[in-house]
This record gives structure tokens, C-alpha cells and sequence, in this order.
């Protein structure tokens, strides 16, 4: 360790300056990179848990464009603005980890020509977490201002990678899965006396999966192996002695426990909810073959609708025909609903509780003056719904 780096260490651990323990990472780099070259972080960020994907840009930015630029010149007035941020966010003001201890936070990625702070601003009323990033020549500004309204006009705050925080009445291990700007991903958010964020992710598969089955079906969308993570802290030296290695094993144990909970209780919601459903009862029509007959065609010819025709099991006529009229009184067409009843074979279909499911169409016959001209199906009148393959056969 350098002298300059010892003397910074020292003062960091007496003192507790805000941000004090980034500025001894940017003199760590400062002494360590190769003149002309960039530096680069000393800690790597995991890799996208997506083989082949592009690596998140809260891996990489935030070194380059963040802590690198502060590397190359050490800014004397940043810790000035990091002293007025304190001041202006009170107790909604907290410490990354991973930044306090020379690594980027997943949580931010700084804008490329901007410099990130370890302090973000968390909002437990709107459940809301935000940071902080500024041009080298906005320093001065930044250190005076006033409001975090103009902080907000400079363009200094911009949004975490996660999509919030779980308010203040929420307890315990949150998880959900949200859209970031590479795709669908699963965040896990415990919220103690310090907040800790696990972020992971998903498959590409994933991607027009509806988010609660993926959640049921975690183990496989998402490789909690590569996930990233970080915590955040009411004070920097809280922030500084974190055991970043020891917590994110502790929070993927979490993670784990807190995705069977999610899975197990909603298979059984929806196998009590299948038991309830029952497919609609065959209306008697002479009609009524004609009808059920021009829908599988529909089906057959169409595969855009996503039902594969080999596996329908059931069609039939569900409904009266309603008669459309004129202002004059004349016949127009006539309408009625037609059930089909399908195995399903989209990636649902994995799930014991989707194996089959149904759908209402509507089926249309225009009149011509003298008779109905043949059945025209023109789509859905209804969403799929799960139901117990029994039912339909």
C-alpha cells in the first residue's frame, strides 16, 4: 500500500468522511494505472447471468465513466457536494457498499462524462431509489445548491436499475420481477436496519413470460449464480464495514427460501382456483355444428390465434344467437359464442395446473335478404383460461 493510500485509509476510518473511502479508490488508481490507459475497477462486477448476452451496463459504466474520470484527477469539490447531499436529503440518504468500498454499485449506472457519489436517495414513503451523477465542471454548483428540485433540473438524479423499494409497511424479503434496459429481471429486497438488494437477470426465454410464472418457475429463468448485488447503509462507516461477500451469501439464501414460499403458494391458488372452473354448457342449435365447425377452420388457417389445432379437444356452440338490426329494423348478422377447449402447448404447459386451458370466440353470420351467408369467426371474445383437461374431454 502506497503512503498516500495508508494516509487516506487512516484518515478514512478515523473520520468517516462522506465518500471518504472512494477517494481512496480513486488514489488507488491514480498510483496504480498505466499512464494514458484507463483505469479500470479493482473489483469485477459478476457477469449477466444470460450466456452470450451483453454484460449490464451497471457492471461497466460506472468505472469508466464514473469512478475512472474521478481516478485521472482527484476532484476536491466532490466531497463538498457528497457534505451538501447529506444535508438536503436527511434521513432519506444512505451509503452504497460496494461504492464506499471501491467497487461500482449495480444499483447505478453512471451516464457516460459523469461522476457517480456512494450516496443515493431512498424514499421508503413512495418506495422510491434514486442517484446521483455530475459533470467535473457542475462541482461547485452541486456543492451550493439549495434543493433537491435543482438537482433534479441539472440533471443529477437519475433512477436506480431496480424498479423501487417496498414501502415502509412492507416487511420482510421482497422479490419481483421488472424490465430493465437489457431485459427481464428479478430483484430480491430485504429491507432492515440496512437495505439489501439482490438483482438477477433472467433467461431470455423470459422475456414474454408472464412475470408471475416465471416467479413460480424460477429455477428456470433465472441462475441466481451470477446475480449482483449491494447494500445500502444509514451512515458511511456502516456502509464501509459491510461484509459484501458474507451478505450476498446470506441474501441468496433468502432469495432461494423467498422464491419456493412464492412458488408453492401460488400453485396452490391456482390448483384451488382450477377446481372451480367448468366449461360452459352446449347450446342446442341447428345452427350450432355449422358455428363450432367454421371456428376450427378459423383455428386451423389462423396460427396467430396459438392454439395447435391438433390439440383441440373440444368445440361447442356456448351461447343464443344475438340478432344485429338496422335503425330501419332490417336484419344485419347475427352473433354467438363458440367455446373451444385445448391442450396447451406453449411454455406454460410446463406447469401441472396449465396443461390445458379455453377460450370464447365469436362467431358471425351476415344476412343477405333471404338467408345467413356462411359462419365467420373474427377472434376472441375472451382470454385463455386454465381448466382441468378432464373438463374438456
Amino acid at each position: 500500500m502506497t503512503a498516500s493510500r495508508l494516509f487516506a485509509t487512516f484518515a478514512c476510518a478515523t473520520l468517516g468522511l462522506a465518500g471518504c473511502s472512494q477517494a481512496v479508490f480513486h488514489l488507488a488508481h491514480a498510483a496504480s494505472s498505466t499512464p494514458g490507459a484507463p483505469a479500470s475497477s479493482t473489483t469485477s462486477a459478476p457477469a449477466s447471468s444470460t450466456t452470450g448476452a451483453p454484460a449490464s451496463s451497471t457492471t461497466s459504466v460506472p468505472a469508466a465513466a464514473g469512478s475512472a474520470a474521478a481516478a485521472a484527477k482527484p476532484q476536491p469539490d466532490l466531497q463538498a457536494v457528497e457534505h451538501n447531499l447529506l444535508r438536503l436529503l436527511g434521513n432519506e440518504a444512505v451509503f452504497s457498499a460496494s461504492e464506499m468500498q471501491g467497487a461500482p454499485s449495480p444499483l447505478c449506472a453512471v451516464p457516460e462524462g459523469r461522476v457517480g457519489v456512494p450516496i443515493l436517495d431512498l424514499d421508503l414513503d413512495r418506495g422510491t431509489l434514486d442517484c446521483f451523477a455530475f459533470a467535473t465542471g457542475s462541482f461547485k454548483t452541486a456543492a451550493s445548491t439549495e434543493s433537491l428540485r435543482e438537482f433534479q433540473d441539472e440533471g443529477w438524479i437519475h433512477a436506480s436499475t431496480i424498479s423501487g423499494v417496498p414501502v415502509k409497511k412492507t416487511e420482510g424479503v421482497f422479490a419481483n420481477v421488472v424490465n430493465s434496459p437489457h431485459g427481464k429481471q428479478l430483484q430480491v429486497i430485504d429491507r432492515g436496519d440496512q437495505v439489501s438488494i439482490l438483482l438477477a437477470q433472467l433467461d431470455e426465454r423470459a422475456e414474454n413470460v408472464d412475470p408471475s410464472f416465471v416467479l413460480q418457475h424460477f429455477d428456470k429463468y433465472i441462475d441466481l449464480s451470477h446475480a449482483e448485488f449491494d447494500v445500502l447503509a444509514r451512515d458511511a462507516t456502516a456502509a464501509h464495514s459491510v461484509k459484501l461477500a458474507d451478505e450476498k451469501q446470506q441474501m441468496l439464501a433468502k432469495a432461494s427460501a423467498k422464491l419456493a414460499e412464492l412458488a408453492e403458494a401460488k400453485a396452490k391458488a391456482d390448483a384451488a382456483a382450477l377446481l372451480k372452473v367448468k366449461f360452459p354448457a352446449a347450446i342446442s342449435d341447428k345452427d350450432g355444428a355449422r358455428a363450432a365447425t367454421s371456428l376450427r377452420a378459423y383455428i386451423e388457417h389462423d396460427r396467430g390465434v396459438g392454439i395447435d389445432p391438433k390439440a383441440i379437444k373440444r368445440v361447442a356452440m356456448t351461447s343464443r344467437w344475438y340478432v344485429k338490426k338496422s335503425e330501419l329494423g332490417l336484419i344485419l348478422r347475427r352473433v354467438a359464442e363458440v367455446t373451444v377447449g385445448f391442450e396447451r402447448t406453449d411454455v406454460y404447459a410446463m406447469d401441472p395446473n396449465k396443461k390445458c386451458a379455453m377460450a370464447t370466440f365469436l362467431v358471425a353470420e351476415e344476412y343477405d335478404g333471404t338467408g345467413w351467408e356462411p359462419p365467420a369467426p373474427n377472434g376472441a371474445a375472451s382470454g385463455w383460461t386454465d381448466i382441468a383437461c378432464p373438463a374438456i374431454r
